[in-house]
């Protein structure tokens, strides 16, 4: 058996992480609307996640793909010491 104060204290780390990408996707939302960008719909395929959005009242579209958002989320992850699976 491991030490549990070990796993006591990656929880803890992890429920900060947790409130931190909480805070910040608020952050993010409120940015969105401050510069008047809002979704209009979202799309996720399996390769690809797709976005149609208005911004100062032109409507746009971006297009991500799914292996490059999943790696550069792994990365992070990784950085930040989680335990990534492949």
């Amino acid at each position: 058996m491991g030490r549990p104060t070990v796993l006591l204290r990656r929880m803890l780390v992890l429920e900060a992480m947790h409130k931190y990408i909480v805070c910040e996707l608020a952050a993010l939302k409120e940015q969105m609307r401050d510069e008047s960008v809002k979704i209009i719909e979202r799309y996720d395929a399996a390769h690809e996640i797709r976005f149609e959005y208005v911004e100062e009242n032109k409507h746009q579209e971006a297009i991500y793909i799914r292996k490059m958002l999943d790696a550069e989320v792994k990365n992070r992850a990784k950085r930040c010491g989680l335990n990534v699976l492949d």
